[in-house]
């Protein structure tokens, strides 16, 4: 009797979670701060094709504010013409230049690390808010921008007790 008792709580409270999630994407896509997305997008990268120089790139990153996704910036990374945001939500994210290409300017935005729970990562709706600032932060300086989306060869840890 106690098990029954125990599944149908744990039910009850797994339904509730559920429930809470779907109302803040609800929410978050009605405020334009994520899009629908394909399970496990944070495993793409995307290929930026754009007319905007990386000075102005990172200039407009600059001025952006991400306060609510609790990351630190990390400009000109290692010496490179590239940008890493390290979360409080146990991911980080980069956007590197990748030169010039038959007069357009290439980038590509990817998460870099994340921890997972149970096969997904803590907080996928930060990186969907991430991945959605970038995308409307360069789209809003070049509309003519086109991306490319691209299956990433991902290397994984596992960690034990």
């Amino acid at each position: 009797m106690q098990w029954v008792l125990i599944l149908g709580l744990s039910a009850v409270i797994f339904g509730i979670a559920i429930a809470v999630g779907s109302a803040r994407n609800k929410e978050l896509m009605e405020e334009g701060k994520i899009i629908q997305r394909n399970y496990a997008f944070w495993e793409n990268m995307e290929t930026f094709s754009t007319g905007i120089p990386y000075a102005a790139v990172l200039n407009a990153i600059r001025g952006t504010d991400y306060s609510d996704l609790k990351t630190d910036i990390y400009p000109n990374v290692n010496g490179q013409a590239a940008v890493l945001w390290k979360s409080s939500h146990a991911w980080n994210a980069k956007l590197t230049y990748l030169g010039e290409n038959a007069g357009r300017q290439m980038y590509r935005f990817n998460f870099t690390e994340w921890r997972t729970r149970n096969g997904s990562p803590y907080r996928p709706d930060t990186m969907n808010m991430m991945m959605t600032r970038i995308e409307k932060m360069i789209l809003s300086m070049d509309p003519t921008t086109t991306v490319e989306t691209h299956k990433m060869q991902l290397k994984s840890k596992t960690r034990f007790l």
